[in-house]
């Protein structure tokens, strides 16, 4: 049974926004981007808040969770590669047993230029250590901030499109063994070194969605996403489904696993309506590209435990659960 797109949405963050004053546009207009993101004003170097993608939230949540933080066992493994394309990620990567005092988080960098994939690298990393290297995303102002994740400043200016933009996170790590959906969990869903694609990232053909549109000139992408451990099922979770399905503004970095193997848009949902969260085929993804500056410096891990903790709750899924 096919459904469109699916789930998750957390509430907005209150986000470092890099100084902008010396980006140039010149006529100190501000600069809006579609849907709910952000609106830059380039002559006085003020940014609001990104909105869209998966912000945390500062108000307390009434959802109530039956599983402490404290009480989960995510594993000690990580997905550890350092390629240049997701195809080589799988194929030269292998699962890494993290060594005792950094078994609870794997990192990400990601480099881009000029919108394009330059670097994947992935693996274990001391969780304070992966901290400190995603407080550098946003130091600075727009000539020398590392991370620049917006596909429209990326591009605007040519000196901008041979600048690397460098950007981190972190999130938990994840268990090999036991049953194979145990591995849905981890970076990509990654059964083996022949996987070659988990998500396709839609991120050219939806762009007229997305808060860079025209400005996008990319393609779309065959890639890996990080598990949000948000398992959807199209009967019982079919409001949250049908946020990401129609590009609701928080839910713009959520997708849904290619579960054919046909290049399906990553916001068609190809899993089931029988009741029951499937981890291998019903899991939601971030995606590395394409993300938000709030989502790069969000809490990815408190949001994995929230969502853990309710993936076999009976009720649907919605947009508060995604609250933390």
């Amino acid at each position: 049974m096919k459904l469109l797109p699916v789930i998750v949405a957390v509430s907005k963050a209150q986000v470092d926004v890099p100084d902008l004053s010396r980006f140039g546009l010149g006529s100190g207009t501000p600069l809006d981007f579609p849907g709910s993101g952000p609106s830059f004003n380039f002559a006085d170097g003020a940014g609001n808040e990104e909105r869209y993608f998966f912000t945390t939230t500062t108000t307390t949540s009434t959802t109530t969770t039956t599983t402490t933080t404290t009480s989960i066992n995510f594993g000690d493994t990580c997905w550890k590669c350092d390629q240049k394309t997701y195809a080589n990620c799988a194929l030269d990567g292998e699962f890494e047993t993290c060594e005792m005092g950094v078994e609870d988080c794997c990192f990400v960098e990601i480099r881009e230029q000029n919108q394009k994939l330059a670097q994947l690298s992935t693996g274990c990393k001391d969780e304070q250590a992966c901290l400190d290297n995603k407080n550098q995303n946003f130091i600075g102002d727009f000539n020398t901030v590392q991370c620049r994740p917006d596909y429209q400043l990326q591009r605007r200016g040519a000196r901008n499109q041979y600048v690397q933009s460098v950007c981190r996170q972190c999130f938990n790590t994840c268990t090999i063994s036991g049953p194979a959906e145990n591995r849905s969990e981890c970076f990509g869903s990654i059964q083996d070194a022949s996987t070659a694609v988990n998500v396709h990232f839609s991120l050219d053909s939806n762009r007229g969605n997305m808060p860079w549109s025209v400005h996008y000139h990319g393609s779309d992408i065959h890639g890996f996403g990080i598990p949000t451990y948000g398992i959807t099922d199209g009967a019982v979770d079919f409001h949250i489904i049908s946020e990401i399905t129609n590009f609701q503004p928080d839910t713009l970095n959520l997708w849904f696993r290619d579960v054919t193997g046909g290049a399906t848009d990553g916001k068609i949902y190809e899993g089931s309506g029988d009741s029951t969260r499937d981890a291998a085929t019903e899991m939601t993804y971030w995606g590395l590209q394409g993300a938000s500056m709030a989502w790069w410096s969000n809490d990815l891990k408190q949001i994995q435990l929230h969502l853990n903790s309710l993936k076999y709750t009976i009720t649907g899924l919605t947009v508060i659960d995604f609250n933390i």
